[in-house]
Formats: structure tokens, sequence, C-alpha cells
């Protein structure tokens, strides 16, 4: 329970049954942990009753001390698909390493100064933060608060890039640029919703639709192991199982 998340960032004694915890090497809402029966409401708080030993969980600063005694045991394989299914639709959460990485950036920090200070990033960019105003509202260093916010911003741009790139984009941050000046209200929503909720939805569909405007590029088309030729008249063509044609048509026919 000491794991619980709420809109992506380290709940505290803020449990609520949309609040994310962690059980059997997988992620799921404290509501659908109670329907599988692992969690049960208390007159003080939440308490596990699920495979493990987590300890009681109650709404105040202190309820995220661990009992000393702890059982490492994990559900059965069943029960973690069972709960890795119950995952909401979209949602795409950092490995283990980067979720350790952000939640140490974070840690320590009210939830509403964090949320204040995303809200900020993507309406006007990290480059407006004012880390010396967050330094005294934090208690940090300025130094330490841009490195913070460096944290941070990069676990969700590595994430973003990666998506891109197995989506056949080679050079995501020309691809950014390109939504930002087209598709700008909508490319922050999908920030947003990565942000605060983890789902890259709205993000996917995005680049979808920007490969789907621009056309392939030559480099994506070689770097997936296509033979690629551009005609007399500027025209990029792919090599479809031994037939050229043109990689704009491919495209559509999602043949590439």
């Amino acid at each position: 329970m000491s794991t619980a998340r709420n809109n992506g960032f380290p709940a505290g004694g803020d449990l609520r049954l949309d609040s994310v915890i962690k059980a059997g090497g997988t992620e799921l809402t404290i509501e659908n942990a109670m329907h599988m029966g692992w969690v049960r409401q208390a007159a003080n708080g939440f308490e596990w009753i699920g495979p493990g030993s987590h300890p009681e969980v109650k709404k105040n600063p202190d309820s995220s001390q661990i009992s000393p005694a702890q059982n490492t045991q994990e559900p059965p394989t069943d029960q973690r698909e069972e709960s890795q299914q119950k995952l909401p639709e979209g949602v795409e959460p950092f490995t283990p390493e980067v979720e350790a990485q952000v939640a140490q950036a974070i840690s320590g920090i009210p939830q509403p100064m964090i949320s204040e200070a995303v809200v900020h990033v993507l309406e006007h960019g990290p480059e407006s933060l004012n880390y010396d105003q967050l330094a005294s509202l934090t208690g940090l260093s300025a130094a330490e608060v841009q490195q913070r916010a460096a944290s941070v911003i990069g676990a969700f741009t590595a994430q973003a890039d990666s998506i891109a790139k197995s989506m056949g984009i080679q050079e995501p941050q020309e691809l950014w640029n390109w939504l930002h000046t087209n598709r700008g209200d909508a490319m922050k929503r999908a920030q947003r919703d990565m942000a605060f909720n983890r789902d890259t939805r709205m993000l996917r569909q995005l680049i979808q639709h920007a490969k789907d405007s621009l056309g392939p590029d030559e480099g994506s088309l070689k770097a997936a192991g296509y033979q690629t030729h551009v005609n007399d008249y500027g025209e990029l063509l792919v090599n479809i199982n031994g037939a050229w044609t043109l990689a704009s048509v491919a495209q559509k026919m999602r043949l590439i």
C-alpha cells in the first residue's frame, strides 16, 4: 500500500478507491483490489487481506509506514494475470526503474504543488518554470529543483519517444514539433492524459494522424527493412513483395 499513487504521483495518506497500488508485480486500483478480495475497507482506512502481507493503511500522514513483518509471497500467476487485465485501457506505466526515479524526484513535495507544476509545464514549457520560487516553497535548492524537474520531464519524454519509435518514427522530435504546430490543443490534451493518467491512447492516435498526413519517410522505411526508390517525379516508392508502389499509397492501404 505504500506504493499507492493518485494521478501517477505518490498518494501518501490520501488513499481513494481510484488510487493505484502495486500487487504481485502488477498495478491495479484499490477498488479493483477490493473486487478481487485483496483489500477491504475498514473504519480507519483500507486493509490488505490478499496474498502476501501488507500493513493496514489509514488515511493520515503515518499511513505510508511499512510493517516490520512482511511476507513477500506473490499471488498465483492466474491472479496476477487477472489483476493485469484490470488495468485501465490505455494505461502504460513506466518500468520499475523509471517509476522509482520519478518517485524519488517528487519525494517530499506536496501533491498540489506537483500538479500545478505539471500543468504549468504543459501550458508553457519546462523553460518557463521558476526554479527559485519552487525552491523557496519546497525548501530545496534551485539546482536540486531543476534536477528533479528534469528527471520527471525526461521520464515522460523518453516514454513518448519510445512510443513514436515503436510506430515507425525515426526522429520523434520532428514529429512533436509538427504536432505542436498543427495539432497544438490536441497535443496538450495527449500530454495531460500521459502526465496525470498514464494514458497514451490519444498520443498514439496523434502519431498515426501525423503519419497519415505527412506520409512515410525514406529513412523510416529503410530502417524497417524496405527497399525504396525516388522516381523522376520526386515520388517515394517502396518495394512490397517485389512490386514497386508509391509509399503514400502503400501507407494508406496499411501495407507498410
